[in-house]
């Protein structure tokens, strides 16, 4: 099998289609799988929007073992996602009463009923068990008497009890099943307390000695090998878009002796060690701080003027720096194709949300342009000159997976999915300047993801 692809990959037509077939059969298997497994995969994880409030005078919500009655009087938020209700929010302040099933009261510490002292309850549930809860419930429309922000930011906290997807940067939820119960409220005497079906209570953050699970006796939420799921969509879309990349840009010649004329070997080390701690640390203070792009730009021209510098003194090429004109229409021509197909392909949408005003786009594209000429011009070209090809192409796409991953981790949203789903958008960036050895190609590329994928630049 091998030798017939080394046959293939050696004749310059072969060669041309050789990555276009893989990125289809990649791209084949990576659009089974999400027809397949849709649900695994999540939806889109967008900002809820509230458009309408209810005031309720009994609120009585029924599990397979425990009843919550709560106060009257309070405030019911529900949080739509595509048009549909994928939670609900309760703003009720006072005496909640809790009730459970016989075969529950067997185990618990608690004597049922008990009473608890309420201020903010949080259910997510299923956009079919809205109308049952809703047809239980009188409502009557008022006006909002909470701010919007404050809505807005108790309706955020409700995906703290949703298993989170990543595909390729796009963060994603799943949404419980019908029968799933989670629950999240805030107690002024016990503080706040979760529950995720198959999950320990906390009270204070500390667990409870049982765990709530359904009397059905399974795990519901999230479903069964979602994350076994997700991992193999990110790699099927990775070879997917690496075949790609090799089909676009096959006219390159990507196999020149690199080499670096005005550094030795353990200089050529420590000025790669600076950049790329440099670099981690311009991210983390942007993050951190929220810094200016301004700022941000100011900060990475230094690095830049110093290779500049190189530029003069020594007589570098500024291909080495991957600052060319050699065939620049292609160049942006490729990221945008792959952009395009990165985007259907992680979103299942057609058009990007997000936009920006002119200044705010070119002033984003300096930034990531001065990043690129860090990370590629420097960081990649000596990492492949001194370890090789493929090791200096990994080795750059983690560290670059690093930096995008800096304020995700500041924000505790760090996990292997995460880890795995940025490393994959980085390998696509750093291959993708391999191929093309042009900053223009990474830069655009970078800056079009931006629109729906966060903390890249």
């Amino acid at each position: 099998m091998f030798s017939i692809i080394k046959v293939i990959y050696k004749n310059p037509i072969g060669k041309t289609f050789l990555g276009l077939i893989f990125a289809f059969l990649f791209g084949i298997s990576a659009l089974s799988l999400s027809i397949t497994f849709s649900e695994q995969l999540g939806i889109l994880d967008t900002p809820y929007n509230i458009k309408e409030t209810y005031k309720f005078h009994t609120w009585t919500i029924n599990f397979d073992f425990l009843t919550l009655e709560f106060p009257k009087g309070g405030y019911v938020i529900p949080g739509y996602h595509n048009d549909r209700i994928s939670s609900i929010l309760i703003i009720a302040e006072g005496t909640a009463t809790f009730e459970a099933t016989d075969s529950f009261k067997e185990f618990s510490p608690y004597e049922f009923p008990f009473e608890l002292e309420i201020s903010e309850v949080i259910l997510p549930i299923h956009h079919e068990d809205f109308e049952r809860i809703k047809g239980d419930t009188i409502f009557i429309q008022e006006e909002i008497t909470y701010p919007v922000n404050y809505l807005e930011e108790r309706l955020e906290s409700v995906k703290s009890l949703l298993y989170s997807s990543n595909i390729l940067g796009v963060n994603r939820i799943i949404p419980p099943s019908p029968r799933s119960v989670m629950i999240k409220f805030i107690s002024p005497l016990d503080g706040e307390i979760n529950y995720s079906e198959g999950e320990k209570i906390t009270f204070n953050s500390q667990e409870i000695s049982y765990s709530f699970n359904h009397s059905i006796g399974e795990k519901l939420y999230p479903l069964p090998y979602t994350l076994e799921i997700n991992i193999l969509y990110n790699f099927l879309l990775l070879l997917a878009f690496l075949g790609l990349i090799a089909f676009l840009t096959t006219d390159y010649s990507s196999e020149k002796k690199q080499s670096i004329n005005y550094l030795d070997k353990i200089s050529s080390q420590i000025h790669l060690a600076v950049f790329i701690i440099y670099s981690l640390g311009i991210k983390w203070l942007s993050s951190y701080y929220d810094l200016e792009l301004a700022i941000q730009g100011i900060l990475y021209l230094i690095p830049v003027l110093y290779l500049g510098y190189w530029v003069i003194i020594a007589k570098v090429p500024l291909i080495d720096l991957g600052i060319t004109y050699k065939k620049i229409i292609k160049s942006i021509f490729v990221p945008i194709v792959i952009f395009y197909l990165l985007f259907i392909s992680t979103t299942f949408q057609l058009v990007p949300e997000n936009s920006y005003t002119t200044i705010s786009l070119l002033s984003i594209l300096l930034v990531i342009l001065l990043q690129q000429v860090i990370f590629r011009g420097f960081i990649q070209f000596t990492l492949e000159t001194f370890i090789g090809k493929w090791p200096g192409i990994i080795v750059t796409s983690t560290i670059l997976a690093a930096f995008f991953l800096i304020t995700p981790l500041q924000n505790n949203q760090i996990s292997v999915l995460t880890f795995f789903s940025y490393w994959a958008v980085s390998l696509i960036v750093t291959y993708s300047y391999h191929r093309t050895k042009n900053i223009v190609t990474p830069s655009i590329l970078i800056l079009f993801l931006s629109l729906f994928i966060t903390n890249l630049y």
